[in-house]
């Protein structure tokens, strides 16, 4: 049974369409074919959306999202669940920021890549058959499991940093402990079998499967401990640390300055519970400033090394003085207190270093560091109204002598340029030649020395970014190098020119992250 077709709607009068639906001859010039007044457009995801303010100038018409739907109806994207103000102009779709990496993500790749470039310098294919077919029977050999203690202490360090930056990355978002130990040990344990793999065809290098064992400890217990920083210690410290940064800014600068400091005279961290050791570590320390060590032995006399001493502590020395002015101090109390906290510090760290073998304990430091530390103070206190950051150019002049007197040795005698060799040209070249924990010592100190140089850069203007501080510290490693080129006493090497740019852009990076702390509410 067929229905009688409905007559059409008359078509709607012109002042029922607007102006905009006449002809071309007579419409007005604000309107397009593209935006009709109340029309409707589809985004990318197929929803309504009207194109706003669309109407004539001045006509009182309101033509927002709000009141094109006359009829009560509310906009297609609150029917579906969403909110109104999701309704957007028409027009192309605004481009996406790109995605940063993540900084635990990307020291995660920076340790991976230096792990690959350090274990495999110098560079030197292995075309020798039988030379091969050794390698591969070293490695598959099970007396290849038996290893010096320093090589396993060196290949458990030499992966710690890898995990913890695994597991850190994985805490953050929010993978449980042991889902993130194990990704960190798996990493390790591959990154491990691909390097030792690689060595086989390598000249100067021996493959072990004791290396892949510890390598994998290493990533394990760097593992663990990454996610603990990450998910346990991490969130506690760090509203205090913030809280801290904002009400005693100085004091966050003298404690982070001073645990620094001890980092790198404790590095590498290899100690010992062998009474052994701790014998031999009493007999060779100095316990009177100037004096002979416990068994009679008188050390060499080295002026430059104490002169680099009391300037480092005249620059820690300055951030505690300020510190002690921000408490309150002031005057002969100032300097007491600078002096009193500064030995206090490097007394610790010569008693610790008695169970690190290879460090030895000296009160001489501790003397040379108290008279840096009184200079600083002194000058603190006799400008009692001086501001922190007029401080800065000094402290820069100070670091910079201390650099110069470390790196360029001028008191030793300076000759005729040296013969260069090409490999001086390939970073840590020449810490292949050196014991794995001394080299890491050695690196440490590097890049401990140029932190200073981008954290004052920093905190002097907003213009240094991480980045500009890194090259200018390269510049300076790069001059150092020059002039060691003229010191027999002394072997030019561009690694030490990458480790200080790191050491830059590391301290440009802490002051950003301190100042946000500093400024920051959230």
């Amino acid at each position: 049974m067929g229905r009688s077709p409905r007559a059409a709607p008359p078509p709607p009068s012109a002042a029922t369409r607007g102006p905009c639906s006449t002809s071309t001859a007579t419409r007005p010039a604000w309107c397009s074919e593209h935006a009709l007044p109340g029309r409707l457009t589809l985004n990318r995801r197929g929803r309504g959306r009207a194109d706003p303010g669309e109407g004539p100038p001045d006509s009182g018409v309101d033509t927002t999202p709000a009141t094109l739907f006359s009829r009560g109806e509310a906009p297609m994207s609150e029917t579906r669940g969403h909110r109104s103000d999701s309704v957007r102009p028409a027009g192309p779709a605004p481009l996406r920021r790109r995605r940063r990496a993540h900084p635990l993500t990307f020291l995660a790749g920076l340790c991976a890549l230096f792990i690959v470039y350090g274990t495999t310098i110098p560079f030197l294919p292995e075309d020798d058959p039988m030379a091969l077919a050794e390698g591969w029977r070293l490695a598959l050999d099970a007396a290849s499991l038996r290893s010096s203690r320093t090589d396993r202490v060196a290949n458990i360090l030499l992966f710690l940093p890898l995990g913890a930056s695994i597991a850190a990355r994985l805490g953050r978002a929010g993978i449980g402990p042991i889902g993130a130990v194990l990704a960190a040990s798996a990493a390790g344990s591959a990154l491990s079998v691909g390097v030792e793999t690689a060595q086989i065809n390598l000249q100067m290098r021996v493959t072990s499967v004791s290396d892949v064992l510890h390598n994998t400890a290493g990533s394990a217990f760097g593992g663990l401990l990454g996610w603990l920083a990450s998910r346990a210690v991490w969130p506690v410290i760090r509203p205090r640390l913030r809280l801290l940064a904002r009400s005693r800014p100085m004091a966050t600068l003298a404690i982070v300055g001073a645990a620094g400091w001890a980092f790198v005279e404790l590095a590498p961290f290899v100690p010992s519970a062998d009474v052994g050791d701790l014998k031999q570590a009493v007999k060779a320390s100095r316990p009177i400033p100037f004096g002979p060590s416990v068994d009679g032995r008188r050390p060499d006399p080295a002026p430059g090394g104490r002169a680099v001493e009391a300037l480092t502590w005249a620059l820690l020395g300055g951030a505690v003085a300020l510190a002690m002015r921000e408490a309150g101090l002031s005057g002969v109390g100032l300097v007491l207190g600078t002096v009193a906290v500064s030995a206090a510090v490097v007394a610790g760290a010569e008693v610790l270093q008695l169970g690190f073998p290879g460090h030895v304990t000296d009160a001489t430091s501790v003397l040379f560091a108290s008279a840096g530390a009184a200079a600083a103070g002194l000058a603190v206190a006799s400008r009692p109204r001086e501001p922190s950051g007029a401080w800065i150019g000094p402290a820069l002049a100070v670091w910079a002598l201390a650099v110069l007197i470390d790196g360029a040795r001028p008191l030793d005698t300076l000759g005729p340029p040296r013969g260069l060799d090409i490999r001086m040209a390939f970073p840590f070249y020449s810490y292949f030649w050196s014991p794995p924990t001394a080299a890491l010592a050695t690196a440490s100190e590097k890049v401990a020395t140029m932190v200073p140089l981008g954290l004052l850069l920093a905190a002097g203007s907003r213009r240094w970014t991480p980045a500009r501080s890194a090259r200018v510290g390269f510049a300076s490693g790069v001059a150092i190098e020059v002039v060691q080129v003229f010191n027999a006493s002394r072997t030019p090497d561009l690694t030490d020119g990458v480790l200080a740019a790191a050491g830059a852009w590391l301290g440009a990076s802490a002051w950003r992250a301190w100042d946000s702390s500093r400024t920051d509410g959230r």
